[in-house]
């Protein structure tokens, strides 16, 4: 994808024709790890269960993810709805799920306006000019979040402060994303319902599990009730007896 950004004759590449043929390649490889994904697989049985069983009508799922394995699950049982910016404002009152892919999506596209719309047809692969809505590691991503991407954090983080218990599964809050980190973290902070419950879902212990359970420890303070669970995000959907037991 790269080399056929610049397979014409004298053209040499800027930096941003560079980044958005990044982009472009980093969607490619999205689509082809569920190019084939077969949701009646073993592999799949804790996500789907999790789609499934666990998820209520008023839970908010956040995503960092690029890849449309919550696009994938939505089309086939259908939920949780997938929010693509525009439809931010009609999230409101939902009778499912919702889900906000916070630093985009493969099926995002940026217009001219630079306002991010759907399109499922590939185009990204098929058309050097289209440009991915995907917020990749650079002074770009920030940019983008604060922008066409922006109504979709405004839900993610209003529903953090109003939801009584958050879970942070397979999140490690990664040092590079400084935006996340702080929005998220004062969020978990500014708990609208007294007692602030997180549950941590890292896998095995690990300087990641330490360093999440003192952020969130810190910013709950002495109404936060933090519980770490030393497994890993398969292993919770598979060994949670029911919904009941998550409240």
């Amino acid at each position: 994808l790269i080399l056929t950004a610049f397979a014409t004759a004298n053209s040499k590449p800027t930096i941003e024709s560079l980044y958005a043929a990044a982009r472009r390649l980093l969607a490619a490889e999205c689509m082809l790890f569920t190019e084939h994904a077969n949701l009646d697989s073993e592999r799949w049985k804790p996500y789907v269960r999790w789609a499934t069983e666990l998820l209520a009508a008023d839970d908010v799922v956040i995503s960092f993810n690029y890849d449309p394995v919550l696009e994938i699950i939505a089309q086939k049982y259908q939920q949780p709805w997938v929010l693509h910016p525009g439809q931010a404002k009609s999230a409101q009152g939902s009778v499912k799920p919702i889900a906000c892919k916070l630093h985009g999506s493969t099926n995002l596209v940026l217009g001219a306006d630079g306002k991010a719309t759907v399109d499922d047809t590939k185009s990204v692969l098929k058309d050097p000019d289209v440009v991915p809505c995907m917020g990749i590691p650079g002074p770009g991503k920030f940019d983008l979040t604060s922008s066409a991407l922006a109504s979709l954090w405004d839900v993610a983080i209003e529903a953090i402060k109003k939801h009584p218990h958050v879970y942070l599964l397979g999140y490690r809050f990664p040092p590079t994303d400084s935006q996340a980190r702080t929005a998220i973290l004062e969020a978990i902070g500014a708990s609208q319902n007294g007692v602030r419950k997180v549950t941590v879902v890292l896998g095995p212990p690990s300087v990641d599990t330490q360093r999440v359970e003192a952020m969130v420890d810190l910013v709950c303070g002495p109404n936060g009730e933090v519980k770490i669970l030393p497994i890993y995000v398969e292993d919770y959907f598979t060994a949670i007896p029911s919904r009941d037991v998550m409240e």
